[in-house]
């Protein structure tokens, strides 16, 4: 003992101890032992490691299992199993911790993988997407005497991602009009919507727009709004040890994240459009620093690479809309297509065709190292009358100033859905604009001069500005001067916005043409988010003639309600209304007019307030429902109840949910509240004639697969909580042996159940 305690540690000697104990073969040169591993400061647990003269030698697959991929280093074979000299291994270093009888490893970040983090487009982590069969019925009205009012219904019904839409007018005149119908077929997964029936129609700048009657299939990113279309913005580095990573962008902190040793990249960090700068701060878990700082241009006309945007429409023109219910005239086809080839580089064209009309062309854009440039062409002929178009835009945005511009021309003859040759079109225009922030305000300016084909050159030059005067006030200024066909006009407007409470603002302005002088004065409450009123007065002197408008707004959990007038004319007074009613989870309830989605929010009990994006929307009705009639499609909507209006004799097993209903579907909200039923009693065990108090035992009680569990005390009492009234299986498990026998709760109203003693006689 003496011998040891003066040439060995404490700790070499525990090592020596678990060398032999975990020896696995007979030479003494040769040991294997367990260590538990810490490769870069983070523990990976035990592997097997095996000392063979002076070297360190461990399991490949074990290497591999801790994070090491495909490193190099020599190569020992023992039976199946491939080892690895640990010295021999590039970019590795290791260190046999005698103390600790740990096995330390530390590898350079590239034998460490890669750990990819998306900073933006992440969706909550809880976010659950409904699917609930729903259906809806929308309701207006709007009349000026009371008489001849112009009424507007909207129907429309859901199931799973599809939904189905139509319109009907009854005009003043007594007809009723038909107004847009459409089955549409959503596919959140591919962001892909198929549309039957009427859907309106947009392409590119030179393209034109339509209503057409058909089937449509398009691309559309809000069935994933989370998703990033533009050109990712990206940033690769390395840890040694778990790091700490924060990305300020233009000097504020826009996220923050934890990630592993090794090499790390960050996706779509949460840049804003323009030029900008990026700060990047990696710091480790000894509280070392690595900064890397770069500028950037960000560019939102472009996608980003391999995304696609498109329509493709087939049909028939649609006419008349709001005179007729079934004018449709001659088929017509509109595509458009773009897609990005590059982060950097993104492609497009377009065609469209109708009787006698082919008109397509194509385009280009490209961010800049300073802006984002972007070109259109196109070529028509209409009956054989041929024209073309160009366009050419650039703008460059920046934290503290943007400037840009615009060129285009059209022939002649160009035309497109929305322009036939007949008609006037612009002949060239060119614009150009630019702004600059000035400490709490900003100032713009654009020019641009128009030269239509028939009616001659236009001209305008404007000015406006805006500074923020305190917290509460905002003053806005403008000044033009135009010239059209040969004169010329100039006017000037100088106006305050006023925040003078949360609920009320007001908006002061004049202004001063060449043809005489105005000023106006816009008093306003808008409507809450819920129940409440709201109103706007507005009054104002033009030339010298005064005019004023007072309108009262109220909204209710089933209507919106609006009175207008004119305080020198009360008989012209207007007043609408809208509404709506929802069918959902087999319940008719009356809501405002139905916008996009909507939720019932079911709780059980009566009088909860509810929140929807923290916003108070309501409070539950008598049966404990209360329908959210405006909700965000595809999209987390934080939907809330306040557990502090719950009465204590319920029990809440969560208070929030974030969902997503489908476009213009409903989602079921169910939060479990559940009343608090105590049932207690005490149990006896009746074997012959013989009493047994089962103290100290158990009492299980069970229906289909729900069961409830109870210890039993002293004098043999138990104690069930939340059990429903109802028959159930009841075993007794006690040292004497095992009871069966049936358990009754009756229905009651009461919150403590005594149920009295209860007896089972044993076999």
């Amino acid at each position: 003992m003496a011998f040891a305690r003066s040439h060995l540690s404490r700790a070499s000697l525990l090592f020596l101890v678990v060398a032999v104990l975990y020896a696995v073969r007979a030479d003494a040169s040769e040991q294997s032992i367990v260590f538990p591993l810490v490769l870069n400061e983070v523990p990976r647990g035990d592997i097997l490691v095996i000392l063979d003269g002076e070297t360190v030698q461990v399991r490949a697959a074990d290497l591999e299992q801790a994070g090491l991929a495909e490193i190099g280093g020599e190569r020992v074979r023992r039976g199946a199993e491939e080892w690895v000299v640990l010295s021999t291994v590039p970019d590795l270093t290791y260190r046999l911790d005698e103390e600790a009888l740990v096995l330390r490893l530390q590898a350079a970040p590239h034998l460490l993988g890669t750990t990819t983090a998306r900073l933006r487009g992440n969706a909550p982590v809880d976010l659950r997407y409904t699917k609930n069969p729903s259906a809806f019925l929308n309701y207006s009205m709007a009349t000026s005497r009371l008489d001849d009012p112009t009424l507007a219904l909207e129907a429309g019904g859901s199931w799973g991602t599809r939904y189905a839409t139509t319109t009907v007018t009854r005009l003043p005149s007594g007809s009723a009009v038909r107004g847009l119908s459409r089955l549409v077929i959503d596919r959140p997964d591919r962001m892909s919507r198929w549309t039957l029936g009427d859907t309106q129609i947009a392409s590119d700048p030179l393209g034109g727009s339509d209503l057409i009657g058909g089937i449509t299939y398009s691309r559309d990113f809000s069935l994933q709004p989370y998703f990033v279309r533009y050109p990712s913005f990206e940033f690769e580095g390395a840890a040694t040890t778990p790091s700490e990573v924060e990305v300020y962008v233009n000097g504020v902190l826009s996220a923050r994240r934890q990630v592993a040793p090794g090499e790390f990249r960050l996706e779509d960090l949460p840049v804003v459009a323009g030029s900008g700068d990026t700060r990047i701060v990696v710091r480790d878990s000894f509280g070392r620093e690595q900064i890397y700082a770069s500028p950037y241009y960000y560019s939102t006309l472009n996608l980003g690479k391999g995304i696609s945007d498109f329509t493709y429409s087939i049909g028939f023109r649609r006419q008349g809309l709001g005179r007729s219910s079934f004018d449709y005239g001659d088929p017509a086809l509109m595509a458009f297509h773009r897609k990005g080839i590059t982060e950097r580089l993104t492609v497009g064209g377009r065609v469209e065709a109708t009787e006698g009309l082919v008109s397509g062309g194509g385009s280009i854009t490209a961010a800049l190292p300073f802006g984002e440039l972007e070109a259109l062409v196109g070529a028509s002929d209409t009956d054989g009358r041929s024209g073309s178009a160009a366009a050419l835009t650039y703008r460059w945005l920046a934290r503290r100033g943007n400037f840009g511009g615009t060129v285009r021309t059209y022939s002649d003859d160009y035309s497109n859905l929305s322009l036939s040759p007949d008609e006037d079109r612009v002949s060239t225009e060119a614009s150009l604009f630019a702004g600059y922030r000035i400490g709490r305000g900003n100032v713009g300016a654009r020019l641009a001069v128009t030269e239509y084909r028939d009616r001659g050159e236009e001209q305008r030059l404007t000015i406006n500005g805006n500074y923020t005067l305190t917290p509460n006030m905002t003053l806005f200024v403008s000044a033009g001067h135009g010239e059209v066909a040969g004169e010329s006009t100039t006017e000037v407007f100088a106006g305050v916005s006023i925040l003078l409470s949360r609920f009320l603002s007001a908006n002061v302005g004049a202004s001063h043409r060449d043809d005489g002088t105005s000023v106006r004065l816009d008093v306003q409450r808008p409507l809450p988010v819920g129940t409440g009123y709201g109103y706007r007065v507005q009054s104002s002197v033009v030339d010298g003639e005064e005019t004023a408008s007072l309108a009262a707004q109220y909204q209710t959990d089933f209507g919106r309600y609006e009175v207008t007038v004119d305080p020198r004319d009360a008989e012209n007074a207007t007043l609408t209304a809208s509404g709506g009613l929802v069918w959902i989870a087999d319940r008719f309830l009356a809501t405002r007019a139905v916008q996009q989605s909507y939720a019932l929010a079911r709780v059980g009990v009566p009088d909860v307030r509810v929140y929807a994006s923290n916003l108070e929307v309501g409070k539950t009705d008598a049966d404990g429902d209360l329908l959210i009639p405006n909700l965000l499609p595809y999209y987390g909507n934080p939907i809330r109840i306040e557990d502090e209006d719950v009465p204590l004799a319920y029990e809440v097993a969560k208070v929030e949910e974030i969902v997503a209903p489908p476009a213009r579907g409903g989602a079921l909200v169910e939060f479990p509240v559940q009343k608090i039923l105590t049932s207690f009693g005490t149990l006896r065990l009746i074997r012959g004639s013989e009493t047994i108090l089962p103290e100290f035992g158990q009492l299980s009680i069970q229906t289909g697969e729900k069961r409830w569990d109870s210890p039993i005390g002293r004098g043999g009492a138990f104690y069930l909580e939340n059990v429903p009234a109802g028959k159930y299986d009841g075993t007794i498990l006690h040292k004497t042996g095992i009871c069966q026998f049936v358990l009754s709760i009756p229905d009651s109203n009461e919150q403590m159940l005594n149920l009295g003693e209860l007896q089972c006689a044993m076999k």
